[in-house]
């Protein structure tokens, strides 16, 4: 049996370089290992703990991708159904994209080219040709952006279909500018909070800052040009970045261990583990290379045993990641650090090998 707090201080060794970070080990659904050192951001000093809460980045992508695969299955389809029957019907979708299907979005592989973009962005790049080459992973935010629609319309295809043909008629561009905007965003964060978040026993977790008052006020830059990860603009629930949630490291650890352990409900993480990007070569990549999945990605142990999956986010002066192993345990980590880092899975893996 792996020494969970030997993992726990292999990483915290691999982390001391950074201005703060944070840790938390779950085994099953129980919280094993946390802690944090340091500082949460860089200046002001603010303590860091393992309840500090912080963007998690594009670990925020597997919390995205889970709603997304556990509604799949709650409609009754598959990763390999057709998008386009979940795209506005007022989009004028280009053709190549309309064969894409939820795995090609998922594992990056649709051809799709851009960053986090606002609604009208999103539905420019629907209604042009990719970018990209289908069937090649080109990890791009776009395919995040995409996805926020896609839950909504998902979760409530009935409802968006009435409110869009009701508004084309009518308002046709408050409709475009304001009013689905505002909805498919407001539906994805309610689909998530509902089905991911709440059975998980998370309350706090949030789409960007929740108000200056926050505790996410002590990462945020503020009106007071704190430093800290500022790389949101504008209010994260009314464009579609690439999600932006909001957490301490404990709750998603938490996220990660209901995930990984089978507790939601239809169970996404048997489709989200095993479901590879359209067009991959059927060879594995070698360790610390990964393969595609839904919002994880697949590793291999140097000596070509064992699968681990994980993710990682990294921006500004901030970077995350989360791997889960053999026995229902995951490693979830947050830190704050001008140097940056890269890989940050390996780190982790790297520090449950050498336990």
């Amino acid at each position: 049996m792996t020494d969970l707090g030997a993992v726990f201080s292999n990483l915290d060794g691999k982390l001391s370089f950074t201005e703060g970070h944070s840790i938390a080990i779950h085994q099953g659904l129980n919280l094993k290992n946390n802690a944090g050192a340091g500082k949460a951001r860089i200046n002001p000093d603010v303590t860091m703990t393992s309840l500090i809460r912080m963007d998690v980045l594009s670990m925020s992508k597997t919390i995205t991708a889970a709603g997304v695969v556990r509604q799949l299955l709650a409609s009754g389809l598959t990763p390999a159904h057709g998008i386009r029957p979940f795209l506005p019907a007022s989009w004028n979708v280009n053709a190549q994209i309309a064969q894409l299907t939820f795995a090609h979005v998922m594992t990056h592989s649709g051809g799709l080219i851009g960053d986090q973009s606002d609604f009208g962005q999103l539905k420019a790049l629907c209604e042009s040709p990719p970018g990209g080459t289908l069937g090649v992973v080109h990890y791009q935010n776009i395919n995040y952006s995409l996805l926020r629609v896609l839950l909504a319309y998902l979760s409530c295809p009935l409802s968006l279909g009435w409110l869009e043909a009701r508004a084309q008629t009518l308002l046709p561009t408050v409709l475009a500018q304001t009013v689905l905007p505002t909805v498919t965003a407001t539906m994805y964060a309610d689909n998530i909070q509902r089905n991911i978040m709440a059975p998980a026993g998370i309350g706090h977790a949030s789409i960007g800052p929740e108000s200056p008052t926050n505790l996410q006020a002590e990462w945020f830059a503020d009106a007071h040009d704190h430093l800290g990860d500022q790389h949101l603009s504008t209010n994260p629930i009314l464009v579609c970045g690439a999600d932006h949630w909001n957490m301490d490291v404990r709750d998603y650890g938490r996220f990660i261990a209901h995930l990984i352990n089978g507790s939601f409900s239809p169970d996404p993480w048997p489709t989200m583990r095993d479901t590879r990007a359209p067009g991959a070569a059927s060879a594995l990549p070698a360790y610390p290379i990964g393969d595609a999945r839904l919002g994880v990605w697949r590793f291999q142990a140097p000596d070509g045993t064992g699968n681990f999956y994980g993710h990682n986010g990294d921006w500004s002066d901030a970077f995350t990641g989360w791997m889960a192993f053999n026995g229902g345990i995951n490693v979830t980590f947050f830190a704050n650090s001008t140097l940056g880092a890269t890989e940050q899975e390996r780190m982790i893996l790297d520090s449950w090998l050498a336990a």
